[in-house]
């Protein structure tokens, strides 16, 4: 086994997990930015 590779592979997917969270986290708070805007008319 290459731990070279092994590292590579923890370390791409921890950066996609960290992306796939900071998408969520933005578009939830986008949400509810809409929502408020929605709700304060």
């Amino acid at each position: 086994i290459n731990f070279n590779y092994v590292i590579a592979t923890e370390q791409l997917f921890a950066i996609l997990t960290c992306f796939v969270l900071w998408k969520l986290v933005s578009c939830e708070l986008h949400y509810i930015s809409v929502v408020s805007d929605i709700l304060s008319y």
